[in-house]
């Protein structure tokens, strides 16, 4: 291989070498995909909470109006309003068919109430007075 003439040309040949166009692709399609996941999270999370969310805007508008008398309930309303836009659009964005985001939504509560086990033999396991309900110590 010939030197390169000019710094140019040193500067390509040197891109050429560490093969450096492949590496920001590389990094360039991870950032993506880590920017779609991340909006998806945020978009399921929206849809999911966002009645939480209206209480909770409701509630903060509430107690500002009362410290403030009503002094800024338009201000107030007006971020509410915007705020309650951005998470119905973000929440329009949720994938169809996305798993919800939090593992405890897949969880049914028991139809039965569970009941606590029988004590176990005292003859079978040493007892501990003071992990006993009632005793007055």
């Amino acid at each position: 291989m010939t030197e390169p003439k000019n710094i140019g040309d040193k500067l390509k040949q040197t891109i050429d070498e560490l093969d450096i166009d492949r590496h920001v692709n590389d990094l360039v399609l991870q950032v993506e995909s880590a920017f779609t996941t991340a909006r998806d999270k945020i978009a399921a999370l929206a849809a999911e909470r966002g009645d939480e969310v209206e209480r909770l805007l409701d509630k903060v508008g509430t107690t500002i109006d009362e410290r403030t008398e009503g002094r800024y309930a338009a201000q107030v309303d007006k971020v509410r309003e915007t705020v309650l836009t951005g998470v119905s659009k973000l929440a329009e964005q949720r994938p169809a068919d996305e798993a919800p985001v939090w593992p405890v939504d897949e969880i049914e509560p028991p139809e039965q109430p569970v009941e606590p086990s029988a004590p176990a033999d005292s003859a079978d396991s040493p007892v501990d007075p003071l992990d006993q309900p009632g005793t007055g110590s």
